[in-house]
Formats: structure tokens, sequence, C-alpha cells
């Protein structure tokens, strides 16, 4: 018996997964770590790996693969991660199974109020006037096309899309591209029969007649503003024209005349007419009143005969009828002359 081997004299022969002088000590199998990817539980005699997710295996050496399942669409690929994979999309899919169309509109990449339209693993730009490129960035120059006819020069407009054409003499539109003559009959800018002159920048020139004035000759002078009518006498305009209506006692195309209101003979019975402004006096002869001396007088309102004898009242005169016994002339009629106004 080596000695060295068996120091006590003798030595146990120990079953599997003892060890120790007297096979006292239970061998830890899971000491030299047999499970790389799970947790070790020690056995007589050997061990059990309980693996962690995603492995396998009796030491949980084996990877589990993820992408057995192929539930990436479209033709994408596969990146196995640990308990999980991940689906790479081809261009123009998305979706955490690249299920789903890419909408290449949604970062809006067309600028200044442009329309984008989705396209597969792409998109359209519709630009509005004014701007162009494959994102509407690119403003155009209108003018660069050269759109003004007949010398008309171009200018670009502040507002993208627009330009303005400066027309030369006799062109108008917005090309310059129509002739035009200023005085056309039939759009004659001149009116009331004035005259229209085309001048050689091509404008026109109106010469009105007597009575208009303005740029097209539409305004009617008024020619009562310098008050042509004379004492207080009404003006009424026309055209080129103006009238008088003149006030009682004036007459003549300004009222600058004074009626002779005695023309007439208004004053009855040889009364004299005195023409007064707007009014006449007639002067009576005696015996007669009344504004036209149209009145006899009743000269018995006096009693002109004596000792309370009869008077008679006849025209321009009177008779005593005397009594019986007596005679004789009557009083002079007294010569008052009557003033009638009128």
């Amino acid at each position: 018996m080596d000695l060295e081997m068996s120091p006590l004299g003798y030595q146990c022969p120990c079953g599997k997964g003892f060890a120790g002088q007297h096979c006292e000590i239970k061998v830890n199998e899971c000491s030299s770590s047999p499970c790389p990817h799970g947790y070790c539980y020690d056995m007589v005699n050997g061990f059990s790996c309980l693996c962690k997710p995603g492995f396998a295996g009796l030491r949980c050496e084996q990877d589990t693969d993820d992408c057995i399942l192929n539930a990436c669409e479209h033709k994408s690929t596969f990146k196995d991660l640990h308990l999980s994979y991940q689906c790479v999309c081809l261009a123009g899919w998305e979706g955490s199974f690249c299920e789903q169309e890419s909408n290449d509109c949604k970062m809006n990449p067309c600028k200044n109020n442009s329309t984008c339209t989705d396209l597969y693993n792409s998109y359209r730009c519709e630009c509005i006037p004014g701007w162009t490129g494959q994102n509407c960035s690119e403003e155009i120059n209108e003018c660069d096309s050269d759109p003004c006819m007949n010398g008309a020069l171009c200018h670009e407009s502040s507002i993208p899309g627009h330009f303005v054409c400066l027309c030369p003499p006799f062109y108008t539109g917005k090309f310059c591209h129509q002739h035009y003559n200023p005085c056309d009959p039939l759009s004659d800018p001149c009116r009331n029969n004035s005259t229209c002159l085309t001048l050689v920048d091509g404008n026109h020139y109106c010469v009105c007649r007597e009575g208009f004035e303005g740029e097209h000759c539409e305004i009617n002078v008024n020619e009562c503003f310098s008050l042509p009518c004379q004492n207080y006498g009404d003006c009424e305009d026309g055209v080129n024209n103006f009238r008088c209506i003149c006030r009682p006692g004036f007459s003549g195309p300004l009222c600058d005349l004074d009626t002779n209101e005695c023309s007439s003979r208004p004053c009855k019975n040889n009364g004299t007419c005195v023409d007064l402004s707007n009014r006449i006096m007639c002067i009576c002869e005696p015996g007669y009143h009344g504004s036209l001396c149209e009145l006899d007088m009743n000269e018995c309102e006096i009693s002109p005969c004596l000792d309370g004898e009869d008077c008679v009242s006849r025209t321009g005169g009177y008779n005593c009828l005397c009594a019986p016994g007596y005679t004789g002339k009557p009083l002079s009629a007294l010569s008052v002359s009557t003033y009638g106004y009128l």
C-alpha cells in the first residue's frame, strides 16, 4: 500500500459524484460553469442546465433563431436579436413587418405651396406658377421666355408667376399683342360730339365743343356760374347757353330792361300813367279815382248845392236841382287830382 496515497493505511473507492478520504464530499458538477447561457443545477454525478430565453441545448449552447417564423413581408430581410428579431425593410416600405408602403410626402418635400403626390418609393411635386425643380424650390424668371411682343419691355413682378408687359404706343393686351387706335369710333373716349386727336405717344386728346370741358369733354359748362341774369332774374343752364327768367317789371335776354308798364295804357278816363320800378302810378282827372282811375267820384258827397238843394251826380260832375224861385251856377267842382297806384 502506497502510504503517500493512503496516509491512513487505507483508501475508500468513492462512487461517482463524491470525493474525499472517506467519500464525504459531494462533487459540485456546476463549478466548471457548464451552462454558458443558463442556470446550472448540481446533481449527484451530474448537472442540469435551465436555459435563458433564446437558448437551448443540454448546456444552453444553441442560440434559438427568432426569424424562423418568417413574419417580415415584401422581401425584407431578418435581423436576429436576443429574444426577438428586426425586419430590415426595402426602400418604399415601412412598419414592424415592412407591411406598409412608405408615404414619401410625409416629410413635406415639396416647397412653396406645391402639391405632393406619393409614388412607389418616390414622390412627385406639382409646382404652382412661378416655381420649378424637383421640389419646386427654384423660382422661374417669367421674362426669360420673352413673352412680351412688338418690342414691349417685360418687367418681372414681385409676385412669383407674374410679369407685366410695358407696351409701346398703339399696342395693348397682356402680351402687347393687340394693336389699337385710341380714337377708334367704336370706343371713342371723347363725348358730346367732341373731336378726338391721336397723339404720337399713343394717347388721345379731346377737342371739346363750346359748352363742354373735361378730359373727355364730359362736363357741361355751367353758363349760369357767372350770374349773367340781372335784377335778380333766375338763370337756367342749357347746352352752351342759358335762359334768364325775369322777375315782374323786367325783360330782355339778361333781364336788364325795365318793362314800361304804361305802354298798355292801363289808366282809365284820361288818367296819366307814370312808370315806376315794377309798378305804375295813375294820376286821375278830376271826378275819378281808383288805382287805374276807373272809379267815378261822387261829387254830391261834399254837398256842393247851397241851401240844401238836391244834388245829382253825373259823370265828371254834378247838377243842383234848385227850388222854385232859385237859379244859378253850382259851386265850382274841386279841381283835386286823385292818384291811384298799381
